[in-house]
């Protein structure tokens, strides 16, 4: 083989591996993009889910401690009426 053919093979063996290398280059970008995408719509439901729990929660503590409120309006009712029996009893002229 001659130096020209030589030449000639190593320009042809360059070609192709710089296609190789471009092809490849090509798929790895598209991979990152597809991954990027992909995580991007993952974070996104997440985040959302995140924020409708922590709504939920929210509410739930809302309505625990109005319904804690309740029962201590309600006890507070109870004792005072309770309270006022006893005193109306206690200081009743007819019960001694």
């Amino acid at each position: 083989m001659t130096k020209t053919q030589l030449q000639s093979k190593l320009v042809i063996l360059s070609a192709l591996v710089e296609k190789k290398l471009v092809t490849k280059k090509t798929e790895i970008l598209d991979n990152i993009e597809t991954q990027k995408n992909s995580f991007s719509k993952e974070f996104r439901a997440n985040v959302d889910k995140d924020a409708s729990d922590l709504k939920q929660m929210g509410e739930l503590q809302y309505n625990f401690e109005k319904m804690m409120d309740d029962i201590t309006a309600r006890k507070e009712l109870e004792v005072s009426t309770l309270n006022s029996l006893i005193e109306k009893t206690v200081n009743d002229e007819n019960v001694y």
